[in-house]
């Protein structure tokens, strides 16, 4: 694990007040609860998937899909710094809600450190990230149950509650970041790549952190009109830029993207209200590309598309996806 201002914690241990470790890494903070006389059982979780570093150090810090995407933690923010996080996790254990108060920060560009505490047990948590190639990660995770006396017996199912805790955690969180593998295999970029990410920044969902690669080509495709009826959404296009998500409404064909730049979430299943998509990832609000009126002879370009309306039928051009 990463040691944390060894000067200052040299310093800490010999006395000096005045030389706090700004940030203490996860084997200091297990030091010093051993030395107060805490019990430590430790035990590893990994995971594997075809995405990069970045995808995972913007996962662990994404502030804002907490309390979208995730099913068993509502999050309340704290303070947020670059890269220290604190907040009340409220977190269930079965249908039973749970306060945490969880503080969260960056040991190296590379690890995340978090703790926090559950009635007599102390949780210590450490995230490290490891390239197995230009789009393949593994993140390990080492949790550190810290207790003592009588509560050491409930070591075991601490285990199990935070076993399963981590199993829904990655069922909703690797979603996202196998979602912006699949981006980078297309030739997508973020603009936040070749640094770590922070956290104050992940809360401004009006960044536009997506880089689409270049496209060159053009291509069409149609349906019938009829479709809409019977299905809903229509999707014509690839599920990125290259792509539209089109709906029926009041008379109107309403062209959304498939797309949300601001992270690079697919809004194909984005729930549709009032005329507008949510984003699935971050509630963002996104609005139509193009409002067309449904009726004969229509024509009408936006965004790099065209949208003919011709014997009930539409067509739609649209950039044609890159080889891959």
């Amino acid at each position: 694990m990463v040691e944390s201002n060894s000067k200052s914690e040299s310093s800490l241990r010999d006395g000096g007040a005045a030389s706090v470790p700004r940030r203490s890494s996860a084997e200091v903070l297990l030091r010093q609860l051993r030395k107060a006389g805490y019990t430590i059982d430790t035990f590893s979780v990994d995971s594997t998937g075809d995405y990069a570093i970045a995808d995972a150090d913007w996962n662990y810090k994404d502030v804002l899909h907490l309390n979208t995407v995730h099913t068993k933690v509502r999050s309340i923010h704290g303070t947020l710094d670059d890269d220290l996080g604190t907040g009340i996790a409220l977190q269930k254990v079965g249908p039973i809600p749970f306060p945490l108060v969880v503080v969260t920060y960056a040991t190296s560009e590379r690890s995340l450190t978090y703790y926090m505490t559950m009635g007599p047990f102390i949780l210590v948590v450490y995230s490290e990230y490891e390239a197995l190639g230009a789009n393949r990660t593994k993140v390990n995770t080492t949790y550190n149950v810290a207790t003592s006396g009588i509560a050491r017996l409930a070591i075991p199912l601490i285990r199990r509650i935070i076993r399963g805790n981590y199993r829904t955690l990655m069922r909703e969180d690797l979603p996202m970041r196998d979602r912006r593998g699949v981006l980078r295999a297309r030739g997508f970029s973020f603009h936040s790549d070749g640094r770590p990410r922070t956290f104050t920044e992940t809360r401004d969902f009006l960044i536009k952190n997506v880089v689409p690669p270049e496209r060159t080509g053009t291509k069409t495709e149609s349906f019938a009109l009829d479709a809409l009826g019977k299905n809903g959404a229509q999707f014509v296009g690839s599920d990125d830029d290259c792509g539209l998500r089109v709906e029926h409404q009041d008379g109107e064909l309403l062209f959304f993207p498939r797309l949300c730049d601001h992270e690079g979430a697919s809004l194909d299943c984005a729930a549709l209200r009032h005329g507008r998509l949510s984003c699935p990832w971050h509630a963002k609000t996104i609005h139509p590309l193009a409002r067309v009126p449904i009726s004969e002879g229509q024509d009408v370009r936006f965004n790099g598309f065209g949208v003919r309306i011709e014997r009930n039928v539409v067509s739609v051009s649209m950039p044609a996806e890159s080889a891959t």
